[in-house]
């Protein structure tokens, strides 16, 4: 059965990408935005934005879900602690296309992306982001708004510390842990090289 509408917290590129798994996993008939822009936020084409993100909490009755699809780990948190202070109905998104083992646990809040995999007995906190292609495998851990970037893996037994941030592309080893809001880049040196 369709839940009737979803609000989401944040209408940039990352929160219309959330609104489009939302839509494509038939759980929602209807996705609108609340943001810090509003109301000069430029509609993002096919959606609305209803309200800025402190006054969301006056529409919050009129949704069935709200989501935070805010990059930023500690502003994500600050918004989804807002949230659970107003007795939100905090929801999470699953892209149809993750997989998504069946002994994984997730917390509310949680965004997982197209291609994103989630092995068995991996335990994902509340307000986690894994987006397009990321890996949390068996056993692993990611604490509550901790993050994987696009094609970023952690393998079985490894772990993210609350907040910690891995970019697209960064890769741990097994049973390494990575600290408490820490944002691990990968390496970039041949950028600034010149070509000349």
């Amino acid at each position: 059965m369709k839940s009737k509408s979803l609000l989401i917290i944040g209408a940039g590129g990352f929160g219309r990408t959330v609104a489009e798994a939302a839509l494509l996993s038939c759980d929602w008939e209807k996705v609108d935005f609340a943001d810090d822009s509003y109301p000069k936020q430029q509609q993002p084409e096919g959606y609305n934005v209803v309200a800025n993100t402190t006054d969301a909490a006056v529409i919050l009755a009129t949704y069935d879900g709200v989501v935070v699809a805010i990059g930023n780990n500690k502003v994500r948190m600050e918004k989804l602690q807002f949230l659970e202070q107003l007795n939100a109905p905090l929801v999470s998104i699953f892209h149809p296309k993750a997989i998504i083992s069946t002994r994984a646990t997730i917390g509310v809040g949680s965004l997982v992306m197209a291609g994103a995999v989630v092995g068995a007995h991996a335990q994902i906190g509340k307000g986690c982001i894994l987006n397009p292609n990321a890996v949390a495998d068996h056993d692993s851990v990611m604490e509550d708004f901790s993050h994987l970037g696009v094609g970023a893996c952690i393998p079985g037994t490894a772990r993210l510390m609350k907040g910690a941030w891995l970019r697209a592309g960064v890769s741990i080893s097994y049973g390494d842990v990575v600290p408490e809001w820490l944002i691990a880049e990968p390496y970039r040196d041949f950028l600034s090289k010149s070509t000349t």
